[in-house]
């Protein structure tokens, strides 16, 4: 995939374009709905939920401009995880065969003692439980996701500007105007009744709709709820990747590749490993206590293995402490735990969060990609259906509406995973049919599938009651 093809869409720095007020016009996307009212938005960040959720809405046939501060496409060296139920939306996206050239398929986990090595068990069944859901699991590079991601969402007609700084969100400061348009039948919003975004160059934008998809410490979350409060968790997460020739070049790591995703539990340590990028490089996460309160609770691009708490007297396995000496240098975060903003609109009802923005969730975990595409399906999905301005709020709280709960589950379900992990106690064993039922209803949930639900039991009925009203 050649990003540079897409180079005369993108804005950098380097050059210091002049920003337009209003955001261009996306192209036409095949086999996507659009909507009848095409409106603007503004998303603060660009990340995977900011791309994904550009795209979904250019989809939609949306107006869209990506704020982005960083100079480019710059990620941590680091795996993902894409369970079925984000495999999903991005087969529907239609990128399945690049996702199969850039990931791995998800091998068999083994669960492994990280002091003694001892095997604490095998799970052989994702196989067929993937097979049930529909579609694949993959691993894939955080580079690689997030380029995908780009290239798709530039495709599609979205605007991104990159080393651009949001200083201030400003919501709408007057009232919605009731004069119409007699052709599209819909609400006319003067400027100063539409949200604004203040850069750091003094330039200022307005849309429709501003969107913050600017991680867990949103700015645009200020506009939207108080402070969250946040509890330090005394673990410190750790993100490489090591070359897999490199492995098979050593006997004592070559029965590793073997395990295909080796789990090492230990108590509040744990350390799991998985291929990437077709089985060229292998991703690994750690897991570990950490004492110091400066560590920063943003990734740091490189720290040496060394730098772990112990590492170099800890009681761990053999092969676990060969393959993390070669990985060598890592990235690292501390790992926060943040109270959930109780609402995801801002009182204007032109300001919402997504992603970690909405949601902040434990780094390095199943859902941690997941979470934020399905929200893009389910955003891009409710917008396809507007025809007016006076349905943005209906379809920001239907997007909340439907979000909320299922965030939060995969939240509690990967702190409970985690936290079985960092136990030093051996798992419980449960029966197949306890996995396959907690898991089928992970899984098997389809983004696009419950926004198409939600519009036909909600949107649909409130039209109807307002069209009825208004006779």
């Amino acid at each position: 995939m050649e990003l540079q093809s897409n180079a005369s869409r993108v804005h950098a720095s380097s050059s210091r374009p002049r920003i337009s007020i209003d955001v261009p016009v996306a192209r036409t996307v095949s086999n996507s709905r659009q909507a009848d009212l095409t409106v603007g938005f503004l998303i603060v960040g660009g990340g995977i939920a900011g791309l994904a959720t550009a795209y979904a809405l250019a989809a939609a046939g949306h107006r869209v401009h990506v704020l982005e501060r960083s100079s480019g496409l710059h990620q941590p060296a680091g795996g993902i995880r894409i369970p079925p139920n984000c495999t999903k939306v991005l087969a529907q996206w239609g990128l399945l065969e690049e996702l199969a050239r850039r990931g791995s398929p998800c091998p068999v986990s083994k669960l492994l003692d990280l002091h003694t090595g001892e095997s604490l068990g095998v799970t052989d069944w994702h196989r067929d439980l993937v097979k049930e859901m529909g579609e694949a699991y993959y691993m894939v590079h955080h580079q690689d996701l997030h380029e995908i991601l780009f290239d798709l969402a530039v495709s599609a007609g979205v605007r991104v500007s990159f080393s651009t700084t949001v200083e201030a969100v400003t919501p709408p400061r007057d009232a919605v105007q009731s004069s119409v348009d007699a052709t599209t039948l819909s609400t006319i919003i003067p400027s100063t009744s539409r949200p604004s975004v203040t850069l750091a160059s003094g330039e200022t934008l307005h849309a429709d709709v501003v969107i913050g998809a600017d991680g867990p410490y949103s700015m645009v979350r200020r506009v939207v709820a108080e402070r969250m409060e946040e509890r330090r968790s005394g673990l410190c997460v750790y993100s490489g990747t090591l070359s897999t020739s490199e492995m098979r070049a050593d006997p004592r790591l070559q029965s590793l590749l073997e395990e295909g995703w080796p789990m090492f539990l230990g108590n509040q340590r744990s350390i799991i490993g998985y291929p990437i990028r077709n089985d060229q490089e292998f991703a690994i996460h750690i897991w570990w206590d950490e004492d110091d309160p400066n560590t920063s609770d943003t990734w740091t691009p490189t720290v040496h293995v060394s730098s772990l708490p112990g590492y170099s007297s800890a009681d761990i396995d053999p092969r676990a402490r060969i393959m993390l000496d070669k990985v060598g240098l890592l990235s690292r975060m501390s790992f926060v735990d943040r109270d959930r903003p109780e609402s995801w609109i801002d009182r204007s009802e032109r300001v919402a969060l997504i992603g970690e923005a909405a949601h902040p969730i434990m780094p390095c975990n199943h859902h941690s990609a997941a979470i934020s595409i399905e929200d893009a399906a389910v955003f891009g999905t409710l917008f396809s259906h507007l025809h007016s301005h006076a349905q943005i709020s209906t379809l920001l709280y239907g997007f909340q509406d439907l979000r909320q709960p299922r965030a939060t589950a995969l939240n509690l379900i990967e702190l409970h995973n985690a936290s079985v992990a960092l136990s030093g106690k051996r798992p419980l064993h449960h029966t197949m049919e306890d996995q396959w039922a907690e898991v089928a209803e992970v899984w098997g949930y389809d983004a696009n599938d419950a926004a198409e639900e939600w519009w036909m039991q909600w949107g649909v009925l409130r039209e109807r009651a307002e069209a009825t009203s208004a006779q």
